[in-house]
């Protein structure tokens, strides 16, 4: 078996053990506390999210897809994120929308270009693809914005999340990812 394919199987059943603890909590659907879903974006991925309170909770996802500039293809990611919704910007009979701050890490696989004799100036530096795997870690910041409706389980959401590149062929980098996505609660 591929190791992306055991890595993706790992990240899933661990989503599943670490969201099926037995907690409580109160969200603007009700009193569901387990919610998963697709996101679209950077990455594409299967994401779940838990609130063991209102306010605090856990977000996490599996996915991949090429990325977003020239310089990565083939991209895998996963990681898990600390969330919280401060405050409701404004609520309607039918839904409400909240703000999401957090942080948290991800790891990812990818296939793209290195530096040849890396001086620092990418202008003039040579870039050649070598079409090896490379592991990366982020440090994400997320910030965005949850809609919650009431009548029935589910939220959609949107986020922009700067991120910090670590470990791969190059010096640290910064990116900037995006997702919208939906999930359904439990």
């Amino acid at each position: 078996m591929n190791t992306v394919i055991k890595i993706k199987l790992i990240t899933i059943f661990a989503m599943i053990f670490l969201f099926s603890a037995g907690v409580s909590a109160n969200t603007p659907t009700g009193n569901e506390v387990f919610g998963i879903g697709v996101q679209l974006g950077d990455p594409t991925a299967i994401t779940a999210k838990l609130l063991p309170s209102e306010y605090f909770g856990f977000q996490a996802y599996v996915g991949g897809g090429a990325w977003h500039n020239d310089y990565y293809h083939a991209m895998f990611m996963t990681g898990l994120d600390v969330i919280f919704h401060p405050f409701t910007f404004h609520e309607w009979k039918t839904c409400a929308l909240n703000l999401t701050l957090g942080a948290g890490a991800a790891l990812g696989l990818f296939r793209g270009w290195y530096h040849d004799n890396w001086t620092g100036n990418y202008y003039y530096d040579q870039y050649y693809y070598d079409g090896q795997m490379y592991g990366t870690m982020f440090i994400r910041f997320v910030t965005g914005a949850s809609l919650w409706f009431k009548k029935f389980p589910l939220e959609t959401f949107a986020e922009i999340t700067p991120a910090i590149q670590l470990f791969r062929p190059y010096p640290i980098d910064f990116h900037m990812f995006w997702t919208v996505g939906a999930r359904w609660w439990f």
